[in-house]
């Protein structure tokens, strides 16, 4: 038994257009000017389907490098916690954070502080060509920081205390 079929769809492509020719995305995944054309307003702003690409591409490289973001802010932070360590207001004083106090907890805020800064600028280099890229992406990127609930733990401890 054969089929046979008179009439059909075929298509072959667009007339002239060249097999693997990007018109709107380089190889490596950025925009070439008609891209950008095609997803800003009139006013440079990104229209929708803009917005959700560029938003796809952070989401993106934030799941793919927000491990090397924490490697260089490890990196940094020695020398910078050892800043914090030599100021006036610790250099000579014991910190004790299996018993703390009022100096611990100012302790661990400028530490926090230090590291949430260096977290910031990390993030800036490595996701800031993104005109989506804001600091509340920032809340996207798994973190091992456990200093917030030290520091609310601290806060309750000494309330306790003072009571």
């Amino acid at each position: 038994m054969s089929w046979e079929y008179n009439n059909y769809l075929a298509h072959f492509g667009i007339f002239g257009m060249k097999w693997g020719v990007r018109r709107y995305q380089n190889k490596d995944g950025s925009l070439t000017p008609e891209g950008k054309a095609r997803y800003q307003n009139k006013d440079g702003s990104l229209n929708d389907e803009g917005k959700k690409l560029y938003q796809k591409q952070l989401d993106e490289s934030i799941e793919k490098n927000w491990l090397t973001v924490h490697n260089n802010v490890a990196a940094r932070s020695a020398e910078a916690f050892a800043k914090v360590n030599k100021s006036p207001k610790y250099n000579d004083k014991k910190i004790d954070l299996d018993n703390p106090g009022k100096l611990e907890l100012t302790y661990l805020k400028d530490i926090a502080k230090v590291d949430n800064k260096l977290f910031e600028e990390e993030c800036q280099k490595m996701f800031g060509g993104n005109p989506m890229w804001d600091k509340t992406q920032i809340s996207k990127i798994p973190t091992a920081h456990q200093v917030d609930r030290m520091i609310e733990e601290i806060e309750e401890s000494i309330k306790k205390k003072s009571k």
